[in-house]
């Protein structure tokens, strides 16, 4: 029968098989993830390396998996990364040593900036460190992590800041190493300049050395620094700067003699290299919105007792308040993120150069008592020249204001969420974007995230003040009038009081004419007439500790030309002068002058006041 002569001829050949070992199954080709975090301005250019990288990748292997922004969070890029044979990431780097602590965080630095949430856009990101990598991901084993145009991974440091020293730049090499080789990694290769396609092609296509491959790039110096890695034992840390010990912008920390044929051997395979213990992993749970839980508005108040305003640099306590349903238990150890989104920062204002005192005497043996007051501005300023240089191309995103996403562990009390975060240090409007996170840093989906409102939040000066006035009023020409105005010492420091006017103060002329602070109004015609110019100030005395209120009435006489006019109020003191001047918002007020009407009743007597349609203070 031909049905079982075909039976037994797949029997015989099976047979023959198993026998003889002459039929193998296919090994696993080897896994490559490409990764492409949110760099800002830079975004686009890295998502097209990340495209010509997965399209090489894609000519010697079938497995290629390519996560990029908006859509790369943690766990899409953790997915991503096990038992990957070769890993391209290219984004935002943090490492250590770095200005912002003074010891190493695995849980942010040395590891990938990612999407908070995914749909997020190419600007936000959240920091996932060394910690992350060790504790949750597996690559194959002799796997090549390709870091690409990131601050810190091969030495160097952040666009606009010091370089740092070749000890600096060897402690980053190391630390931003271990992680991935925690994870299973054989060798992190880190090029700033250098495109990943030249090393897939080496990897793919010789069984060098990864040294050998490493030293064959284009991007190569022949700088060659060596030295045994601190944090990994048994691992070769090499450096290559584009001068002798400086231009720190390649390097590989590897096992000593990693093949290209060892990663390629270990395709198909996870890592079971043992790590370091990094702590517990909490449970995760997807979606706090599924829970029926409902969010209000977050506040933001000062940590330091006594202080009323959002002093820039200082310390506040953000609170959350949170509904939950009946029966509903909260994820234990919730996380808040914050992001402060720059409105409309304040300008530094610095003091312009003294007048140039011409030719002077011999000095006397003596030296004069430095000059205070207000800075008297040089009648010819000189020009800095042109710069002969352009500016450097930078190969790396520098970090933006308002694009990290920062997390702390929250406590629960009251029905609120809290934490403890930092002020951005220059003053201004911001938006402060809240963000909640599981146990794990991780951040809850985008349904979660959108049940939280947005704050706009004025972050002061020290030395500063805030005005609550009625924003416009009606006048008759010439009347006077009171103006309740309700002024807030809004920073950490005090405006003047009698005793504490120095023997020197800043303004010899404010302290003359009022020893203590004075809220002054100053009137500025929005039209053009004659007889304007000089229209006198008006002013009242103030004191307000920092943290405290006042209310004054401010006593005004309406100009006698009808019109529109800005009555500006500022803060005038014996200690700061001007606080408009040193860059605190002032205070105003649009006022429509009125012709006055001729009445039959008998005019007020001398010294009467005219209220204005509104008196009440702002809140």
């Amino acid at each position: 029968m031909p049905t079982r002569r075909i039976l037994g001829v797949l029997i015989a050949v099976a047979v023959s098989a198993a026998l003889t070992g002459s039929v193998e199954a296919a090994p696993p080709p080897p896994r490559v993830a490409v990764i492409v975090g949110p760099a800002g301005d830079l975004t686009g250019l890295y998502r097209s390396i990340g495209a010509d990288a997965a399209r090489e990748a894609r000519r010697w292997t079938s497995d290629v998996v390519t996560v990029m922004t908006p859509d790369a969070t943690w766990p899409a890029v953790k997915r991503a990364l096990r038992g990957a044979s070769v890993v391209v990431y290219l984004g935002h780097g943090n490492g250590f040593p770095s200005p912002y602590r003074d010891s190493l965080y695995p849980p942010t630095q040395d590891g990938l900036g990612l999407n908070p949430v995914a749909g997020g856009g190419d600007t936000s990101h959240q920091y996932f460190g060394e910690a992350f990598l060790a504790r949750e991901v597996r690559l194959a084993p002799g796997a090549v992590v390709l870091l690409h145009h990131l601050c810190y991974a091969s030495g160097n440091s952040e666009p606009g800041l010091p370089e740092g020293s070749l000890d600096v730049a060897r402690q980053r090499v190391d630390n931003y190493a271990a992680g991935w080789l925690a994870a299973g990694a054989g060798a992190v290769l880190a090029d700033t300049f250098g495109a990943p396609g030249p090393y897939l092609k080496a990897l793919f296509g010789t069984d060098q050395t990864i040294d050998r491959i490493w030293r064959d790039a284009p991007t190569f110096h022949d700088h060659v620094l060596a030295f045994p890695s601190a944090r990994t034992t048994g691992y070769d840390a090499t450096m290559d700067p584009s001068r002798v010990t400086s231009g720190f912008n390649r390097s590989l920390v590897t096992q000593p003699g990693l093949t290209a044929a060892d990663m390629r051997g270990g395709a198909g395979r996870v890592a079971t290299l043992p790590v370091r213990p990094v702590g517990p992993v909490g449970a995760a749970v997807g979606s706090l919105a599924s829970l029926g839980v409902a969010f209000r508005a977050p506040t933001l108040s000062p940590a330091s007792t006594g202080l009323r305003g959002l002093v820039a640099g200082s310390r506040a306590t953000l609170s959350l308040p949170i509904a939950m349903p009946t029966g509903v238990m909260l994820p234990s150890n919730l996380q808040l993120g914050v992001r402060w989104d720059p409105v409309a920062v304040d300008p530094v204002l610095e003091a312009p150069p003294p007048a140039d005192p011409g030719p002077v005497a011999a000095p006397t043996a003596t030296p004069s008592p430095a000059a205070r007051g207000r800075p008297i501005p040089s009648p010819s300023p000189s020009i800095a020249p042109t710069s002969t240089q352009p500016p450097p191309i930078e190969p790396v995103a520098a970090e933006v204001l308002g694009s990290v996403v920062t997390t702390a562990r929250a406590k629960l009390a009251n029905g609120r969420l809290r934490v403890s975060v930092t002020l951005p240090a220059a003053p201004g409007r911001y938006r402060l974007v809240t963000t909640v996170h599981g146990a794990d840093g991780i951040a809850f989906d985008a349904a979660t995230q959108v049940l939280v409102p947005a704050l706009t939040v004025r972050v002061s000066r020290p030395v500063s003040a805030a005005y609550g006035v009625d924003p416009t009023l009606r006048l008759p020409a010439g009347a006077t009038v009171t103006l309740p105005v309700r002024v807030a010492n809004d920073g950490s420091q005090t405006w003047a009081h009698r005793a504490t006017v120095p023997d020197e103060p800043i303004d010899p002329f404010v302290v003359r004419a009022h020893p203590t602070a004075r809220l002054v109004g100053r009137w500025i015609p929005l039209f053009v007439a004659p007889g304007l110019d000089g229209l006198p100030d008006v002013g009242s005395p103030i004191d307000a500790a920092p943290g405290a209120e006042v209310t004054v009435d401010l006593g005004l006489t309406a100009p006698t030309v009808a019109g529109d006019y800005l009555l500006v109020l500022d803060v005038d003191s014996p200690l700061h002068g001007s606080l408009a001047a040193g860059g605190v918002p002032f205070g105003q007020v649009r006022v429509s002058v009125v012709a006055a009407v001729a009445s039959p009743s008998p005019s007020p007597s001398p010294g009467a006041t005219v209220e204005p349609h509104a008196t009440r203070a702002g809140p």
